[in-house]
């Protein structure tokens, strides 16, 4: 068989938080391009990546652990692996330069998050792919940029979204506690999920007529209201309702061990080290990466 090689850039959730290998999207399409192909992957993303333009350099956590480094551009640049004989690049970005924080607090404007999503999902996105043209340049590989999900939509049970929010560390004030801030805190979901596809869409388009000659992908995700977290059909971690807001992904020791010793140079962030515990929270779940794995196979043709 042909030789085949991959390599994935990108944040959490091209790096499968909460996942087992086994049960990555990154994995699952190596696996069934290994039916056709002798395949080598190389995996550069990690949890809390941004794109980061105009962002400095620092060092790297355990992939479970979010931490901004390597950005995405950081990662791209310094791939060295003979990045001229790629023939597939999967690539995301963008949802942590606008920050999840921002996309959750109910005193975020609508019109602020659009604008913050188009510089990151769009500008950015474009600088990126950009460099990832230059980088990976072999004539027939492809580029695939996947999309995003509702992280909580009109579906999700809104009497447990206050759960989520508190993963994140965020209290609503009290002025706002006769207020229907879970319509707002849905909007605000509902909008990061359409503006980045749209915008990753337009980027995408924009990257292909600068240096892209038609080899950039976007891949839209299958996914729907109905499979947000604490929605019917959820294919996004959620968290247990018990005292401790645990979390239910595949992962929990290692990564509890690795926040663990990530933060033991930052004692005082404590806040961040629980955070870090219940990472994967809206991130996809074995079902939601196998739907990604699916439609980056049909969207990307081989």
């Amino acid at each position: 068989m042909a030789a085949f090689r991959m390599v994935t850039l990108g944040d959490s959730v091209s790096w499968g938080q909460g996942l087992l290998d086994a049960h990555k999207y990154r994995t699952l399409v190596a696996q069934t391009l290994g039916a056709r192909f002798t395949v080598s992957a190389d995996n550069c993303s990690h949890s809390g990546a941004t794109i980061g333009v105009g962002a400095g350099h620092d060092g790297a956590a355990d992939g479970e652990v979010p931490d901004s480094y390597p950005t995405i551009l950081d990662q791209c640049g310094n791939y060295a692996n003979a990045p001229g004989d790629v023939d597939l690049v999967l690539v995301n970005g963008g949802i942590n330069d606008v920050n999840v924080r921002t996309i959750l607090d109910p005193l975020t404007s609508v019109n602020h998050l659009t604008d913050l999503t188009r510089k990151h999902c769009h500008d950015d996105m474009v600088t990126l792919l950009g460099d990832m043209c230059r980088k990976f340049s072999k004539a027939t590989a492809k580029i695939a940029v996947t999309g995003y999900f509702p992280i909580l939509s009109r579906q999700s049970d809104p009497k447990l979204i206050p759960d989520l929010l508190n993963v994140h560390c965020i209290r609503p004030p009290d002025f706002l506690a006769d207020l229907p801030i879970t319509d707002k805190i849905i909007e605000l979901c509902l909008t990061f999920w359409n503006v980045s596809n749209a915008s990753l869409a337009q980027a995408v388009q924009d990257a292909n007529r600068g240096s892209g000659g038609g080899r950039v992908v976007f891949v839209p995700l299958p996914y729907g209201e109905q499979n947000s977290v604490f929605a019917p059909q959820a294919w996004l971690w959620g968290i247990h309702l018990d005292p401790t807001l645990s979390p239910e992904d595949e992962v929990i020791a290692p990564r509890h061990q690795s926040c663990d010793v990530f933060y033991r140079a930052h004692p005082l962030d404590v806040l961040a080290r629980e955070t870090c515990y219940r990472a994967s929270a809206g991130h996809p779940n074995v079902v939601g990466a196998g739907k990604i794995a699916e439609a980056i196979l049909a969207a990307i043709r081989l």
